[in-house]
């Protein structure tokens, strides 16, 4: 079984955990459900398949990253959303959803080789 590529990994849907290279393409997994490809429903199922190998997700840490603004303090919250405070002494900023993240990254026209 062939590892995905970083494209497959940046596009494998955010339940699943696991995956399975075939001929026709990807299946993605999780202990409950499946999906072949990124288009489509899921289906459900028991278990993993025996040839399922963990999705090797990076997990990116940007607390040490020094933002091209010095003047702005970033914090990252649990559920992936972004909190941004431009100026505390008058109160302006900005707190960013994980979609609100993601559309920006689709607007910069990011791709996975981008994110590694």
């Amino acid at each position: 079984m062939r590892d995905l590529t970083p494209q497959e990994v940046a596009n494998a849907p955010e339940w699943a955990t696991h995956y399975e290279s075939m001929p026709h393409g990807v299946i993605y997994q999780t202990d409950g459900s499946f999906q072949t490809g990124t288009v489509g429903g899921r289906c459900k199922h028991n278990g993993l398949s025996g040839g399922a190998k963990p999705i090797p997700r990076k997990e990116l840490d940007i607390s040490g990253y020094e933002f091209s603004d010095g003047d702005m303090d970033v914090i990252i919250e649990a559920d992936g959303g972004v909190f941004v405070s431009v100026d505390s002494d008058r109160g302006i900023y900005a707190n960013l959803s994980r979609n609100d993240i993601i559309a920006l990254a689709k607007h910069s026209k990011l791709t996975a080789e981008d994110l590694i």
